[in-house]
Formats: structure tokens, C-alpha cells, sequence
């Protein structure tokens, strides 16, 4: 269908994508976002930027996530869906 043709709601809707949909929602994504805002020594983390690891084990330590891995969350903070601190 040629774009013309689509409304306006039509042409703002994302495509389906391929892949696993996330698991993580839109609440948990923002509770992370906001840690990842903050500065690690504030979790008593000895060190002055996030890694996967530190902020991983943050995030499951809150209980926003009952298990992420360290490379997901480095994922999330490198494609700058997280602030990276």
C-alpha cells in the first residue's frame, strides 16, 4: 500500500519487528533509567560510573527486575536508553 494512502496513525505506528519482544516494561525501564541517573556511590558503590555488572546487581538488589544480566543492562546503558552516569 502505496504511503499516501495510509492515515496519519497508519504512518506513526511502528512495523513488526523481528525477535524477542522486551520483557522489561515501560515502568521498569524508567525505574532503571532513573538509576542509572543517580551516582553509584549514592548505592554505596564503590566506584564513580556505572558498569553492566554494578548496575545490574543494583537493579535486581531493588527488585525492579528479578534477574537481568550484566550484559543486557551494559546493552541498555550503551544505546543510551539509560543515562549512563
Amino acid at each position: 500500500m502505496p504511503l499516501s494512502e495510509l492515515s496519519v496513525e497508519e504512518r506513526l505506528c511502528d512495523l513488526p519487528r523481528a525477535g524477542k519482544p522486551s520483557a522489561l516494561t515501560a515502568d521498569q525501564l524508567c525505574q532503571i533509567a532513573a538509576l542509572a541517573c543517580e551516582k553509584p556511590e549514592q548505592s554505596e558503590r564503590p566506584i564513580s560510573q556505572w558498569t553492566g555488572r554494578e548496575i545490574a546487581d543494583e537493579i535486581m538488589k531493588r527488585g525492579i527486575v528479578t534477574q537481568i544480566s550484566p550484559r543486557h543492562a551494559a546493552r541498555l546503558l550503551k544505546r543510551g536508553t539509560l543515562s549512563h552516569t
